[in-house]
């Protein structure tokens, strides 16, 4: 056998395995993408709800402070603040269902572990804040103003922790569920991320 033949034949094996090499990767950046893509909606529309409720926890508190100035300055509240206050209440518990409803879809379809284990922290968070407001719920006359103030400043921070909770899981899942990608553009982000950190050096130390 000519060594143009043995050429040729080592050069055809060589572009088969490279083809079919390619081919693997490409099928298994599609398998990655189409494990992640679920779990990764589930977490956003965690995020998206759970924006939404410190947006209406801020209403609240801030219908909750003029209640507490009337009460201070000895006004009758009136009809307008407390039709602003049963509506900022309505959309705040409207809220916590609305991620409760998040959370029940994640545990249907988040299954990567530190993922579920971040979920199951956030969750927790939401449970003390529903039963802190249930506890409301079941008495709603607060005998003082110290009471409502301690109230109101309990479910700010109740919510507070339910959102870092939620971001921590946005963290765990920022490498784990992004979309499949090349490894060249892997290292493009990784080289991203270090320009990133050092500019950031650069203007705490400035």
């Amino acid at each position: 056998m000519s060594a143009t033949v043995v050429a040729a034949l080592v050069g055809g094996a060589a572009g088969s395995l490279l083809t079919a090499g390619l081919a693997w990767l490409r099928e298994r950046r599609r398998t990655l993408d189409a494990y992640r893509a679920p779990q990764r909606q589930a977490i956003g529309d965690l995020l998206a709800t759970t924006h939404d409720l410190m947006l209406r926890e801020l209403e609240s508190r801030m219908v909750q402070i003029e209640l507490v100035q009337h009460i201070r300055q000895d006004l009758p509240p009136g009809e307008h603040l407390a039709a602003k206050l049963i509506t900022a209440t309505t959309a705040l518990g409207k809220a916590t269902l609305d991620v409760e409803r998040s959370f029940a879809i994640g545990r249907l379809t988040i299954i990567d572990a530190p993922c579920w284990e971040a979920m199951g922290v956030a969750y927790i968070a939401l449970t003390r804040l529903r039963t802190t407001m249930a506890v409301r719920a079941d008495a709603p006359d607060m005998e003082t103003v110290e009471q409502l103030e301690s109230y109101v400043e309990e479910i700010r921070s109740l919510a507070e922790q339910l959102s870092q909770s939620v971001l921590a899981l946005i963290v765990a899942a920022a490498d784990r569920m992004s979309p499949a990608e090349t490894l060249k553009n892997r290292r493009r982000r990784r080289q991203s991320r270090q320009r990133l950190t050092a500019h950031a050096s650069e203007l705490s130390s400035g």
